[in-house]
């Protein structure tokens, strides 16, 4: 799907995927911070918690929320695959 083709809100997801894609491949072996994927992506923690939601429930990502604030999201299995094939290797 070309990106002219996506709604705002598809592209802010497919954006956040590839973000998370990016910050997998540097640290592979450890889920990315909540704060750290919030500035990269230059999203206010609470839009992107309601994104990550978005993506839990599809399935794709892991977020593990403290609830005195921060926590750390992972891409699944199922994540990753769809992001290698969107963003390639």
């Amino acid at each position: 799907m070309a990106n002219d083709e996506m709604s705002e809100g598809e592209a802010a997801l497919a954006g956040l995927l590839e973000q998370l894609w990016r910050m997998a491949q540097e640290t592979p072996a450890r889920p990315c911070s909540l704060a750290r994927v919030s500035k990269r992506t230059g999203c206010p923690m609470s839009a992107l918690m309601r994104q990550l939601s978005l993506l839990s429930e599809a399935g794709l990502v892991l977020v593990e929320a403290r609830e005195e604030g921060g926590g750390r999201v992972a891409l699944t299995v199922a994540g990753r695959d769809l992001c290698a094939g969107w963003f390639g290797p």
